[in-house]
């Protein structure tokens, strides 16, 4: 997984024993991240893995435009992902287990 850069949770949500926790940060490249931690029944029935962690990073978005995303608890990473498809904004998405990260979408111009 890569290393971040100031990564700070700005929301954290909590619904029949799941928890969603989202992050923003940075990598070292510049690229901004949003991280979204899942925890739960939910998390191990949808990933087998009791905690999940997913990132999408991208240089098109800013840290504050992220932060305010994350905050609204109807959006999650997937709603991150359409969202910069439909504008054209490249971005890689990658995750795993806490153990065991996956790259699922390196970046496309």
């Amino acid at each position: 997984m890569p290393k971040m850069v100031g990564l700070a949770e700005v929301a954290r949500f909590e619904c029949a024993g799941d928890v969603r926790a989202m992050s923003v940060g940075r990598l070292p490249s510049g690229e901004r991240v949003l991280e979204e931690l899942l925890e739960g029944p939910s998390a191990l029935l949808a990933h087998g893995a009791q905690k999940v962690a997913l990132y999408v990073a991208s240089e098109g978005i800013d840290e504050e435009e992220l932060a305010e995303f994350a905050r609204d608890e109807n959006n999650d990473i997937l709603d991150l992902m359409d969202s910069m498809d439909e504008k054209g904004v490249p971005y890689r998405f990658w995750g795993g287990n806490v153990d065991n990260v996956i790259v699922f979408r390196p970046k496309q111009s």
